[in-house]
């Protein structure tokens, strides 16, 4: 049977329950995400938990799990056995972050042509 949420995905409740058990503020949760790569910003969680938000981006949302220490597990429907997926995270390299798009794709352009 699957699950069909109406309101909120069911992960922003899991991350709500993180929040409340952690000392982390909201704040200091976004400042970690950073320190990661992939920084979430403090309105985001915000329109997550209190807002109109009801499908966040799963990367983001694995993030802030991380950084809380929720571990995400998928399992078969089936069988009822852990799924087991390869921890793909990699922060981006610093000298992606600082740049621009433009200024990203003129340097991918480059790098194709060569």
């Amino acid at each position: 049977m699957d699950y069909r949420f109406v309101d909120k995905d069911p992960a922003i409740d899991v991350i709500r329950q993180g929040l409340e058990r952690s000392p982390l503020t909201i704040y200091q949760v976004s400042q970690e995400t950073y320190k990661h790569g992939q920084g979430v910003a403090v309105k985001t969680i915000q329109q997550w938990l209190y807002g109109n938000t009801m499908r966040p981006r799963r990367y983001s949302m694995e993030v802030v799990m991380m950084v809380l220490g929720i571990d995400t597990q998928f399992v078969w429907q089936e069988t009822g056995k852990r799924v087991d997926v390869p921890k793909t995270f990699k922060p981006m390299p610093k000298s992606w972050l600082s740049v621009g798009w433009r200024e990203r794709k003129a340097r991918k352009e480059k790098a194709d042509a060569v």
